[in-house]
């Protein structure tokens, strides 16, 4: 049979007090061939006894079995399956006999799981780096120190905060130098800021100080505050104390609207608001003009000379607006008969049996209707609310066609026509 690659090691399994049974995933050819170790929670291990502790079942599959233990282990234990197979050959090949290929693969596969066994345990082992110069015998006498006081490792393991703290002091303290010298250049570099600042901030006084709180020379933007007049003051570079503050007293404040000025006339004039501006209320002109407002136009019924000048409203405008000569010229352009209107055959629309037809155009139009035919009278009538109509014209029938006319309806203003004594289709044409 051949032999596929496995790692002959199970686990580690964390028992639970109630589970029996655990699982390896590798080939053995005897129950034998199987170890069990458990180890408890201080890390000791024990090899535990076939029959007696546990039972094997899967022997001679390569995907594994079962190992089952007479007792679960309890949750504190962990469990681990290995294999170990007796480094034994017991094949005897004679000279010049037969041999059986069989016999030759099985040797060939317990070699290779012995191989499998030792690659195993050999990743679990200590190993020196590939490039290194370790000496391996200096590290195997370091590993039986190690060994030898491993009972002081795991004090000192137990207390490694304890370790971590006091190294901590110890750093502590052997910066304590640095930190005495840090401090005393932050007290000095204090003192020499604080000296700058009482350079500058004299405090309060009751008088104007000549030098600084040291005696030295005022300098550039020293300042102090005045008890006597409630102000801050400040050493300009003209070396004279000036208010720190605007003084609002005789300022014009928007509160009071101007209220305060001291002079209206002596404001105007400075504005050079002109001869208007400084002139009474009652005599405003400016000096362009050159007379006084009493000779001015009045705002009644005023009596304009000259060509005085208005905006043309814009076209349409209903409003108490000025309309300039412009406006009304396109005004009376755009409404009278004929502009932008043509001559239009409405027969097939019109009716001579009194029925009311309306302007809508927005503009006047006129209407030419001509009658023909056996009746007594034609005429034609104009209303501009249909409560009275005002017959524009009339005339009797002889069999002759009767023109009429032309009529100019207002926009807005309804017309009718009929004919009495008989039956008539005039022909009827608007100018719209």
């Amino acid at each position: 049979m051949t032999v596929s690659a496995q790692t002959p090691r199970s686990g580690p399994y964390s028992g639970n007090g109630s589970t029996t049974a655990f699982g390896y995933g590798f080939l053995v050819e005897a129950d034998t061939e199987i170890v069990v170790t458990v180890a408890d929670a201080a890390g000791a291990e024990t090899v535990k006894t076939l029959t007696t502790d546990y039972t094997v079942s899967g022997v001679g599959n390569s995907a594994g079995g079962d190992v089952t233990f007479v007792t679960a282990p309890i949750s504190t234990e962990k469990v681990v399956v290995t294999r170990t197979i007796a480094m034994t050959q017991a094949i005897d090949l004679q000279n010049r006999k037969s041999v059986v290929p069989t016999v030759l693969e099985t040797a060939y596969d317990k070699l290779t799981r012995i191989v499998q066994d030792q690659n195993e345990q050999l990743g679990r082992s200590v190993k020196v780096d590939l490039f290194g110069t370790t000496d391996v015998a200096a590290l195997t006498v370091n590993l039986s120190i190690v060994a030898a006081i491993s009972s002081d490792v795991t004090a000192v393991s137990a207390i490694s905060t304890d370790v971590t703290a006091v190294a901590g002091n110890i750093a502590a303290v052997q910066g304590a130098d640095a930190a005495a010298t840090a401090a005393g250049n932050s007290e000095t570099a204090a003192a020499l800021s604080l000296a700058a600042f009482e350079r500058i901030y004299l405090g309060v006084k009751s008088s104007p100080p000549t030098v600084d709180n040291a005696g030295n020379a005022l300098i550039t933007g020293a300042q102090y505050f005045d008890s006597v007049t409630n102000k801050p003051f400040i050493w300009t570079t003209a070396d004279a104390w000036s208010p720190a503050v605007f003084d609002a007293a005789g300022a014009a404040l928007n509160s009071e609207n101007l209220s305060g000025l001291a002079s209206f006339s002596a404001a105007r004039s400075n504005l050079e608001l002109g001869t208007a501006a400084q002139s009474a209320t009652g005599d405003f002109a400016t000096a362009a003009q050159g007379t006084k407002a009493d000779a001015a136009a009045p705002l009644d019924a005023p009596d304009l000379t000259g060509v005085p000048l208005a905006q043309t409203a814009a076209a349409g405008t209903d409003t108490r607006q000025l309309a300039t000569t412009a406006f009304a010229k396109a005004a009376a352009a755009s409404s009278a008969v004929g502009v932008a209107q043509t001559w239009q055959d409405v027969s097939a629309s019109r009716i001579s049996n009194l029925t009311v037809f309306q302007n809508t155009t927005g503009k006047p139009i006129q209407v030419n209707v001509m009658y023909s035919g056996d009746f007594n009278s034609a005429y034609f009538e104009v209303s501009e609310t249909q409560a009275t109509w005002v017959r524009i014209y009339t005339d009797s029938g002889d069999g002759a066609p009767v023109p009429m006319t032309g009529v100019i309806i207002p926009d807005d203003y309804y017309y009718r026509s009929s004919t009495s004594g008989g039956t008539n289709d005039p022909d009827w044409f608007e100018l719209r």
